[in-house]
């Protein structure tokens, strides 16, 4: 048998491992949403050009702006931040993310009704 000491230093680099790919993982995603909404942000700034809106060419350009800060951002400031929103704005947070788990939810099913043929 192994001593408390091992296994606790075992279980250490395997918190220590997994911490890693987490924040890996997390990273990989932050950069895609930074992507996904510089996308979004083209796609709309080519509609407000065309629709000559220039409420349209606002919004575009602060979706813009948002998915430079938030590819720019460190994922420690971002954790801090959505923390700090969630306690000083509580009832806020809690009826956007109950709306914005429902959009995933339609999302989801939505895109499983479609794989089906549905």
């Amino acid at each position: 048998m192994q001593p408390i000491k091992e296994h606790l230093s075992d279980t250490r680099q395997v918190f220590e491992e997994a911490k890693s790919e987490v924040r890996e993982q997390a990273e990989k995603q932050k950069t895609r949403a930074a992507i996904r909404l510089d996308d979004f942000s083209q796609a709309l700034d080519e509609s407000a050009e065309e629709l000559e809106s220039p409420v349209l060419d606002q919004v575009a350009g602060k979706l813009g702006q948002a998915a430079e800060a938030l590819d720019a951002a460190d994922l420690d400031d971002l954790y801090l931040r959505g923390r700090a929103f969630a306690r000083d704005h509580a009832a806020g947070f809690l009826v956007g993310s109950f709306a914005l788990g429902l959009l995933l939810a339609r999302f989801f099913k939505a895109g499983d009704n479609s794989s089906r043929g549905g």
